[in-house]
């Protein structure tokens, strides 16, 4: 129902702010679909968040039913390649569409 789907979405974005810390800040941007925004940080603080999301995502899929899987993708900023915020949004969202694909082939 709508309440548990609320439910699903509050417990995701609380995983993910956890596990972004103050480095990054997150916003649910519309339906299923979260961005986390960092500034001055590197690829490897973003990994270090996506580690630590995988992680608590594990461990609540260890105490809860039914099981979540969440596809994910994040892009840097790029001067080149990215004109606007919706060119590098729309760079996340290929990385995130191909990390499906490849959750999708695992199984």
């Amino acid at each position: 129902g709508h309440s548990a789907g609320d439910q699903v979405l509050a417990t995701c974005g609380r995983l993910l702010r956890k596990s972004c810390g103050e480095g990054g800040q997150c916003f649910r941007i519309g339906g299923d679909e979260f961005v986390v925004l960092f500034q001055h940080q590197t690829v490897q603080d973003v990994e270090v968040c996506i580690k630590g999301f995988q992680r608590r995502l594990a461990d609540y899929n260890a105490t809860h039913a039914p099981q979540w899987t969440i596809a994910y993708g994040y892009a840097v900023f790029d001067p080149v390649q990215d004109q606007d915020a919706y060119n590098l949004l729309n760079r996340a969202d290929q990385a995130m569409y191909a990390h499906k694909r490849t959750m999708q082939e695992e199984t």
